[in-house]
């Protein structure tokens, strides 16, 4: 396994999106595992066991984090921020592997509620602890 901080939450995001999203949620708090390449991010699966994914919705029927984790037996929950095309996508996230969808462009406390919702208790209270609700950004989780 990787060397991921335990007093962190570790999120995986996709490598076809901007270093631009790995900096903002890293100053968010999260310790964010991305590469800008598919083999990278294949090895960073590999090693690591993230808290949270999330995966960029990539086209209609391609869903590649999700896939990298699932062959690498790795049990992260994927959100799923959706910026192709609803359609065909079922009102469950749960049926095609998510725990839940996000509108692109999302809201931050949407994110965050979401991420409350799925993670674990023994990480609920990191994430109450990440900077940005030190710095009184408050959200009202559901």
């Amino acid at each position: 396994m990787g060397d991921l901080r335990k007093d962190s939450i570790s999120l995986l995001l996709p490598y076809y999106i901007d270093y631009v999203f790995a900096e903002l949620f890293r100053d968010v708090g999260f310790e964010v595992l991305w590469s800008d390449n598919r083999e990278d991010t294949e090895k960073i699966v590999k090693d690591n066991e993230p808290d949270l994914a999330i995966e960029w919705q990539h086209g209609n029927d391609d869903f590649p984090i999700r896939d990298l984790l699932r062959k690498h037996g790795r049990q992260a929950p994927v959100i799923l921020a959706i910026n192709w095309n609803r359609d065909p996508l079922p009102d469950d996230s749960t049926e095609i592997g998510y725990v839940g969808y996000l509108d692109v462009p999302f809201q931050l406390r949407k994110l965050i509620s979401l991420c409350y919702k799925v993670l674990p208790a023994s990480k609920k209270h990191k994430l109450m602890k990440m900077p940005i609700m030190k710095k009184g950004f408050l959200f009202r989780i559901k």
